[in-house]
């Protein structure tokens, strides 16, 4: 499920939409997580950026040396995701 606040998004599970709501989150749509991660260009991201978004979507950066890394890795589990 697709959240917004601001200039701020995330896909979240629908059982934690009460935790966002009360942080000031409202429901942007019923998007795909597919369909929104298709929208992002990791490569214009910037490494703090590249962390949120592995959190959100779950992807263990760890022994990524450099960005290149961190993007790769995450366009490999967005390649998955939209299977």
């Amino acid at each position: 499920m697709l959240i917004k606040k601001g200039g701020i998004s995330r896909n979240i599970d629908s059982s934690r939409l009460d935790e966002y709501e009360a942080k000031g989150y409202e429901v942007a749509g019923d998007q795909p997580e597919a369909n929104a991660l298709a929208e992002k260009n990791f490569v214009r991201m910037t490494n703090a950026e590249l962390e949120a978004l592995a959190l959100e979507m779950e992807v263990d950066l760890t022994g990524c040396k450099n960005k290149a890394e961190r993007v790769l890795l995450l366009e490999t589990a967005r390649a998955q995701v939209e299977e």
